[in-house]
């Protein structure tokens, strides 16, 4: 999974746990283990702004069959495939 990040003080470690919150579809998935895999610099939408923008991309670890299922909703309800 990639997602887009404000950079504050602090950057992600290599591993750490994560949590999805979505309000639109009262979405809440806590502690799913991750793997960070790359994190790359993105550039920001207003050429002059002062915010730093990154991409990361995570691996998951190991899920419970609970985290599975609930991953999986969260993916075919929350997303989109270019066509």
């Amino acid at each position: 999974m990639t997602v887009h990040y404000v950079v504050f003080a602090h950057e992600p470690a290599s591993t750490f746990s994560l949590d999805i919150f979505f309000s639109g579809d009262d979405f809440f998935l806590e502690n799913i283990p991750s793997r960070l895999v790359s994190d790359i610099d993105s550039l920001p939408e207003a050429p002059l702004s002062s915010i730093r923008v990154k991409r990361l991309g995570i691996k998951f670890g190991e899920l419970s069959d609970l985290q599975r299922s609930r991953l999986k909703y969260f993916i075919l309800h929350n997303t989109s495939v270019p066509i």
